[in-house]
């Protein structure tokens, strides 16, 4: 007769090393995150055409992207709780589906009411995906490959964006811009019947419920080829129940102050991104740039961001995150001056917009691996869906502001020097949750 064993299962994993199995699920998120990335940012690359073919203002336009932004708002509030209580991959393919789905519906929008209901239910799906693709890399990666983990998956978003760059401007030239969008709508809707059978259920979250004790045991085997699963086996996790979770936890232990932090700095940072990602393109074209070049140097921002990340989320892993992000947001800063000077060349322009991806999107990559690490395992997809949904409030404003400063007339150069502002409370923002940081383990 076997005898029990109580297996703690989140030293396990947290101290073994970085088995096979765990790179496959990290790489099937990635690629996820890959196709996300490519829907989400296909609106701005679209946007210019779209506002000269049915003759809409660019204030007017910039509902258009908050629609989305603001779905994924209420859904990453609703649906990354959710994930909690039913288990990551099915909440997370169901959405993935969803986000093809409307995609798709948006080729047949007809006009501007239209095209803000799909995005609006396109970025509500959306909000179902990110927190619980952060949860579940973050649970199957060991703590000192963590939030180098979550930036690469997170990379997947920008590198879908400047993939979309690349191949977008032809398409459009030749055949319009719906078919981007059937393009866009199709790879969700059949990847994730494929990912169905690829990607394992969250091994915290099984490990919560004594019933799935041996399916638990039977990943930890393909993780730690070490463990060797015994039928009495049980296990520990964190003192919160995963399937008890509660919104008001992110807020307990100490966790209040750190929190409301995080949460502006989500919230000034995607107000920042998203003013850039939805109509930089828009922007340099009004600066005299074509829109194939324009489309291109959007996609140097998402490059730059893309190496930014992954520095940083290395440097998160062996050190501490608050020095790193002060420096990068202190260096966006400056990114914006230059911008402001660059005129209309487009060398120039493409090493700034380069350089800006960094300053920007760089940090926003890493903070969604830094709050994954705030908050435990038990209320880690509450924790990041919480700091998401509050971020949306900025990525809701962003695109908004950018419309109604185009609206206005503002240069291109006004509104690259409008961006220091956000990129200095950014770093004010780091500082005190740095010191909060401390004062909490001393």
């Amino acid at each position: 007769m076997n005898s029990s064993r109580k297996i703690d299962l989140v030293k396990l994993v947290d101290n073994g090393p970085l088995s096979w199995f765990q790179v496959r699920v990290i790489g099937l998120c990635v690629f996820i995150a890959l196709i996300e990335g490519f829907d989400t940012q296909l609106i701005g690359f679209v946007a210019p055409v779209i506002i000269d073919e049915w003759g809409l203002s660019k204030t007017m336009f910039g509902s258009v992207f908050s629609a989305s932004l603001f779905g994924l708002m209420i859904g990453a509030s609703i649906l990354g709780r959710a994930g909690d209580k039913i288990g990551r991959k099915n909440l997370l393919l169901c959405s993935f589906a969803m986000v093809g789905l409307f995609t798709l519906l948006t080729a047949y929008a007809d006009n501007i009411s239209e095209l803000i209901v799909y995005r609006f239910l396109t970025g509500l799906a959306l909000g179902g995906t990110i927190p619980n693709a952060i949860t579940l890399v973050s649970e199957y990666a060991p703590k000192r490959f963590r939030a180098v983990s979550i930036t690469i998956m997170l990379c997947g978003f920008p590198l879908g964006g400047m993939i979309g760059g690349i191949f977008i401007a032809p398409l459009i030239a030749s055949s319009g811009w719906r078919p981007a969008f059937w393009i866009g709508g199709a790879m969700p809707l059949v990847l994730s019947v494929f990912l169905f059978f690829l990607l394992p259920e969250s091994i915290r979250f099984l490990s919560s419920n004594s019933t799935k004790n041996n399916q638990t045991s039977q990943l930890l085997s393909r993780i730690d080829k070490t463990y060797f699963p015994r039928e009495n086996d049980s296990f520990i996790i964190d003192k919160i129940e995963k399937n008890n979770a509660r919104f008001v936890d992110i807020f307990s232990e100490g966790r209040f102050i750190g929190t409301m932090l995080i949460w502006g700095l989500f919230i000034t940072n995607l107000l920042m991104l998203h003013l850039m990602m939805s109509w930089l393109p828009t922007i340099l074209t009004e600066a005299g740039i074509t829109l194939d070049k324009a489309i291109i140097a959007t996609s140097m921002f998402s490059a730059g961001g893309i190496v930014s990340g992954v520095v940083i989320g290395r440097v998160i892993d062996r050190s501490s995150p608050y020095w790193i992000l002060f420096v990068t947001y202190v260096f966006a800063a400056l990114v914006a001056i230059f911008l402001s000077l660059s005129g209309n060349s487009f060398a120039l322009i493409i090493v700034l917009v380069f350089c800006a991806g960094m300053g920007i999107l760089g940090p926003q990559l890493a903070i969604n691996a830094l709050a994954a690490n705030f908050y435990p395992s038990a209320i880690r997809s509450t924790g990041v869906g919480a700091a998401l949904s509050a971020g949306r409030i900025g990525a809701i404003t962003g695109p908004l502001i950018g419309g109604v400063m185009l609206g206005l007339g503002l240069s291109a150069s006004n509104i690259f020097l409008m961006l220091i502002f956000p990129a200095s409370i950014c770093a004010g923002l780091i500082i005190l949750l740095g010191i909060n940081s401390r004062r909490r383990t001393v």
